[in-house]
């Protein structure tokens, strides 16, 4: 049985430079090597930031600059962790 062709959907591939995302970029926070020397009310408010960030590109419906902030933000908790 064949289905009319209105009815079909054609799939798309994403197209997406990841390379030139605001968060490549920046370089992320946890590469800079000021963050070994942060307090943890500094490291807290940079976690607050990032998650801040997150929820943004997670708006704009950019899942993998989301997916950066989020890894990023588990970093720098555990180096906050770490340091405790």
């Amino acid at each position: 049985m064949r289905h009319p062709e209105k009815h079909t959907t054609h799939p798309e591939t994403v197209k997406t430079d990841i390379y030139s995302s605001e968060f490549n970029r920046s370089l992320g926070v946890v590469a800079d090597p000021v963050v070994a020397y942060m307090s943890a009310a500094e490291t807290d408010k940079a976690i607050e930031r990032l998650k801040s960030q997150m929820i943004d590109a997670a708006r704009r419906m950019d899942f993998l600059e989301a997916a950066q902030y989020r890894d990023e933000i588990i970093k720098l908790q555990q180096l906050r962790d770490e340091k405790s």
